[in-house]
Protein backbone atom coordinates (compact mmCIF):
# COMPACT_ATOMS: atom_id res chain seq x y z
CA UNK A 1 0.00 0.00 0.00
CA UNK A 2 0.94 3.45 -0.67
CA UNK A 3 1.89 5.81 1.19
CA UNK A 4 -0.66 8.90 2.50
CA UNK A 5 -3.44 6.79 1.38
CA UNK A 6 -6.45 6.89 3.44
CA UNK A 7 -10.29 5.51 2.26
CA UNK A 8 -13.18 5.54 5.15
CA UNK A 9 -16.56 4.47 4.61
CA UNK A 10 -19.70 5.16 6.93
CA UNK A 11 -22.24 3.24 7.61
CA UNK A 12 -25.12 4.02 9.75
CA UNK A 13 -26.00 1.25 11.73
CA UNK A 14 -29.42 0.73 14.53
CA UNK A 15 -29.54 2.64 17.40
CA UNK A 16 -27.74 6.12 16.73
CA UNK A 17 -24.42 3.96 15.68
CA UNK A 18 -22.10 5.06 12.85
CA UNK A 19 -18.97 2.64 12.00
CA UNK A 20 -16.40 3.88 10.55
CA UNK A 21 -14.68 1.64 8.27
CA UNK A 22 -10.84 2.68 7.36
CA UNK A 23 -8.87 1.23 5.05
CA UNK A 24 -4.78 2.61 4.87
CA UNK A 25 -2.76 5.01 7.27
CA UNK A 26 -3.66 7.41 9.46
CA UNK A 27 -0.87 9.70 10.05
CA UNK A 28 -0.09 13.71 9.56
CA UNK A 29 -0.86 13.44 6.09
CA UNK A 30 -4.26 12.19 6.29
CA UNK A 31 -5.80 12.51 9.59
CA UNK A 32 -8.18 14.91 7.95
CA UNK A 33 -9.38 12.66 5.64
CA UNK A 34 -11.27 11.21 9.38
CA UNK A 35 -11.24 14.46 11.64
CA UNK A 36 -13.66 16.37 8.72
CA UNK A 37 -16.38 14.03 8.41
CA UNK A 38 -16.41 12.67 12.03
CA UNK A 39 -16.88 16.66 12.56
CA UNK A 40 -19.46 16.42 10.09
CA UNK A 41 -21.29 13.45 11.79
CA UNK A 42 -21.35 15.70 15.05
CA UNK A 43 -23.06 18.89 13.44
CA UNK A 44 -26.12 16.96 12.90
CA UNK A 45 -29.10 17.59 14.53
CA UNK A 46 -29.27 14.06 15.84
CA UNK A 47 -24.96 13.02 16.65
CA UNK A 48 -24.20 9.33 16.87
CA UNK A 49 -24.27 8.25 20.25
CA UNK A 50 -22.10 5.46 19.25
CA UNK A 51 -18.97 5.45 16.62
CA UNK A 52 -16.91 2.47 16.15
CA UNK A 53 -13.77 3.66 13.97
CA UNK A 54 -13.06 -0.18 12.09
CA UNK A 55 -9.20 -0.80 12.44
CA UNK A 56 -8.75 -4.03 10.70
CA UNK A 57 -7.10 -2.72 7.47
CA UNK A 58 -5.30 0.29 9.09
CA UNK A 59 -1.31 -0.20 7.84
CA UNK A 60 -0.42 2.81 10.20
CA UNK A 61 -2.09 4.65 13.13
CA UNK A 62 0.11 7.84 14.66
CA UNK A 63 0.08 9.90 17.45
CA UNK A 64 -2.16 12.62 15.03
CA UNK A 65 -4.43 9.58 14.32
CA UNK A 66 -4.55 9.19 18.09
CA UNK A 67 -5.53 12.74 18.69
CA UNK A 68 -8.05 12.91 15.91
CA UNK A 69 -10.03 9.60 17.94
CA UNK A 70 -9.65 11.56 21.49
CA UNK A 71 -11.05 14.74 20.17
CA UNK A 72 -13.99 12.99 18.71
CA UNK A 73 -14.62 11.45 22.42
CA UNK A 74 -14.29 14.25 24.19
CA UNK A 75 -16.63 16.46 21.52
CA UNK A 76 -19.29 13.90 21.54
CA UNK A 77 -18.77 13.69 25.28
CA UNK A 78 -19.68 17.39 25.97
CA UNK A 79 -22.45 16.80 23.95
CA UNK A 80 -23.65 13.60 25.27
CA UNK A 81 -21.85 12.01 28.69
CA UNK A 82 -22.77 8.79 27.77
CA UNK A 83 -21.27 9.09 24.28
CA UNK A 84 -19.04 6.18 23.25
CA UNK A 85 -16.21 5.63 21.04
CA UNK A 86 -14.42 2.24 20.04
CA UNK A 87 -12.41 0.68 18.13
CA UNK A 88 -13.70 -2.10 16.20
CA UNK A 89 -11.25 -5.13 14.92
CA UNK A 90 -8.34 -3.99 15.56
CA UNK A 91 -5.12 -5.61 13.89
CA UNK A 92 -2.66 -6.33 16.15
CA UNK A 93 -0.85 -3.36 15.28
CA UNK A 94 -3.74 -1.02 16.52
CA UNK A 95 -4.37 -2.83 19.24
CA UNK A 96 -0.68 -2.51 20.18
CA UNK A 97 -0.60 1.37 20.14
CA UNK A 98 -3.81 1.56 22.03
CA UNK A 99 -2.08 -0.37 24.86
CA UNK A 100 0.89 1.18 24.77
CA UNK A 101 -0.88 4.48 25.10
CA UNK A 102 -2.94 3.51 27.58
CA UNK A 103 -6.03 4.01 25.74
CA UNK A 104 -7.67 0.82 26.05
CA UNK A 105 -9.06 2.11 29.07
CA UNK A 106 -10.71 4.86 27.07
CA UNK A 107 -11.81 2.96 23.96
CA UNK A 108 -13.48 -0.12 24.37
CA UNK A 109 -12.08 -2.47 21.73
CA UNK A 110 -15.21 -4.03 19.84
CA UNK A 111 -14.60 -7.83 18.11
CA UNK A 112 -16.97 -6.79 15.33
CA UNK A 113 -19.93 -4.76 13.91
CA UNK A 114 -22.22 -7.39 15.61
CA UNK A 115 -20.37 -6.43 19.17
CA UNK A 116 -20.35 -2.70 18.54
CA UNK A 117 -24.17 -2.89 18.40
CA UNK A 118 -24.19 -5.14 21.55
CA UNK A 119 -22.46 -2.37 23.09
CA UNK A 120 -24.46 0.74 21.70
CA UNK A 121 -27.21 -1.39 23.49
CA UNK A 122 -25.89 -1.95 26.82
CA UNK A 123 -25.21 1.18 26.93
CA UNK A 124 -28.64 2.49 25.88
CA UNK A 125 -29.81 0.05 29.05
CA UNK A 126 -27.18 2.05 31.53
CA UNK A 127 -28.55 4.99 30.66
CA UNK A 128 -32.17 4.50 31.17
CA UNK A 129 -31.26 2.99 34.28
CA UNK A 130 -29.55 5.66 35.34
CA UNK A 131 -31.94 8.19 34.18
CA UNK A 132 -35.13 6.25 36.08
CA UNK A 133 -33.04 6.40 39.52
CA UNK A 134 -32.51 10.27 38.81
CA UNK A 135 -36.46 10.61 38.28
CA UNK A 136 -37.54 8.42 41.52
CA UNK A 137 -38.26 10.78 44.49
CA UNK A 138 -36.95 9.64 47.74
CA UNK A 139 -38.83 7.31 49.68
CA UNK A 140 -41.05 9.30 52.73
CA UNK A 141 -40.08 7.06 55.61
CA UNK A 142 -40.93 8.60 58.80
CA UNK A 143 -39.78 6.98 61.59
Amino acid sequence: MSSFVLDLTIDELANDVVLVKLVGEVDVYTFHKLRDPLRELLMRDKPPRVVGLDCSEVGFFDSTALGVAVGLLKRMRHKDAGALVSIVAPNERILKIFTITGLLNVFPVAASKEILLEMAVERAAEREALMNEACVPPSEDVA
